[in-house]
């Protein structure tokens, strides 16, 4: 949503029209475009006979993309008699994860006691892309994901590289 223009929903009463929009993250992303609705100035309500506008949300696609690569030994569980299991570690002497993400969205208004057109947006799409590298016990990153770039995990953080 970063960049999209909602200057339009400013001040005015929006009821978020939720069934055309499917997708995996279905309530994460509808919760995402409601709260960007929001910060624009546009005021939610709960039901749209109370709104002044309709704004219809589309999903055209969302989802992800992932691969592992791994040269050495893989994690392991290996069965200890009458004490359950035991997990070896991971003996990676390369390893590589990607994820890569795109999401497509579309954004129709119109006013809810006319019918009239106010307003469109999209299609919008936005892609991310997760790398994450070992190398001997070198971990690296490359993400354009910014909250990974600013806090990785613990896991996933000995080196970063943008």
């Amino acid at each position: 949503m970063e960049g999209v223009d909602l200057s339009w929903v400013k001040g005015r009463k929006i009821y978020v029209e939720e069934k055309y929009f499917d997708s995996y993250d279905k309530n994460y992303v509808i919760g995402l475009i409601r709260q960007h609705l929001n910060e624009a100035g546009g005021w939610l309500m709960k039901t749209d006979d109370k709104a002044e506008l309709i704004v219809e949300i589309r999903s055209g696609g969302l989802g992800m993309d992932t691969s592992e690569t791994l040269f050495g030994l893989p994690a392991l569980t290996v069965p200890v008699p009458l004490s359950g299991s035991l997990q070896t570690p991971e003996l990676a002497f390369y390893k590589n994860t990607k994820a890569n993400a795109i999401a497509k969205f579309a954004l129709f208004a119109y006013e809810r006691d006319t019918g009239e057109f106010v307003h469109a947006v999209g299609p919008v799409s936005g892609y991310s892309h997760f790398h994450l590298y070992k190398l001997v016990g070198i971990t690296w990153i490359r993400t354009d994901v910014q909250q990974l770039k600013k806090h990785p995990s613990p896991d996933h953080s000995t080196h970063s590289v943008p």
